[in-house]
């Protein structure tokens, strides 16, 4: 669901353009700040409406998993670029949101790759996976510090959305 006409929303992504996913049935939410850049520097907020836990999450280009397990390249700006290893389909099957989030490979036919990044919700929460290895809490190029006003913010405006 697009935001941009939600000031509290632009206001939040700093001039990216927000975004808002979610998956019916379930309680957690993907806001995402989204550049119109070849570089997909994204970033956004993971929310669990049930915990009322918020995350601030590095993000790439946006995906849908169930669109990514029959291609082998991801249509770009300027070209299309390789995965940068096989895709798991098992975990994009699980994943709620995945994210695409680009490598540059040092080869100068194809300058940069793909790599979903997934969330997948466990006994343990959302867990997020790169390369198909969980991303450890302490990685702070994925886990981005959020602070409890901007967490009350992203809240409220995802409770907002929600019930509009």
């Amino acid at each position: 669901m697009a935001l941009a006409g939600n000031q509290e929303a632009l206001s939040l992504c700093e001039g990216g353009a927000p975004m808002l996913y979610w998956n019916e049935g379930r309680e957690n939410y993907l806001l995402s700040c989204e550049c119109n850049c070849t570089s997909h520097d994204n970033t956004g907020w993971l929310v669990d409406r049930s915990s009322r836990k918020v995350q601030g999450v590095a993000l790439g280009k946006t995906a849908v998993a169930a669109e990514l397990v029959d291609v082998d390249s991801v249509s770009d700006i300027l070209a299309a670029h390789p995965f940068c290893a096989a895709i798991d389909p098992g975990s994009l099957q699980a994943a709620e949101f995945v994210s695409l989030v680009k490598y540059p490979t040092g080869n100068e036919d194809s300058a940069y790759c793909f790599s979903p990044r997934t969330f997948i919700t466990s006994s343990e929460g959302v867990v997020i996976e790169d390369y198909g290895n969980q991303v450890r809490d302490s990685d702070e190029e994925v886990f981005l510090a959020t602070s409890a006003e901007i967490a009350a913010a992203v809240l409220a405006l995802v409770k907002q959305a929600v019930a509009e």
